[in-house]
């Protein structure tokens, strides 16, 4: 796929060192990826939120990118990326969760 907006990851990645890392792989997925449509990028990112011509990624459910698609063109645009945020007690809540807490 073409990626454009690719300066978005870079100045979040410069204000959020952690997340050069996770970014940088996940252009690189994008970069390499030949989706032909929504369900091509459900099969792949499954906690994706995808829409005919949007989709949100969750990455490491610590970030957070949305991009508009073409994918009759390979084309996907940056629009916004953020950081999820959690207060601490919710995220100790979550990691309990997901690791199947012992009462």
């Amino acid at each position: 796929m073409r990626l454009y907006g690719t300066s978005k990851l870079a100045k979040f990645a410069e204000a959020h060192p952690s997340s050069r890392g996770p970014l940088a792989t996940w252009q690189l997925e994008v970069e390499e990826a030949t989706w032909s449509g929504p369900d091509a990028v459900r099969a792949r990112y499954l906690t994706a939120v995808v829409e005919p011509i949007r989709v949100v990624f969750n990455i490491k459910d610590l970030y957070k990118i949305d991009v508009t698609t073409r994918f009759e063109r390979g084309v996907l645009l940056v629009e916004n990326v953020w950081a999820v945020t959690l207060a601490p007690a919710l995220r100790r809540s979550a990691n309990s969760a997901a690791m199947g807490s012992r009462a």
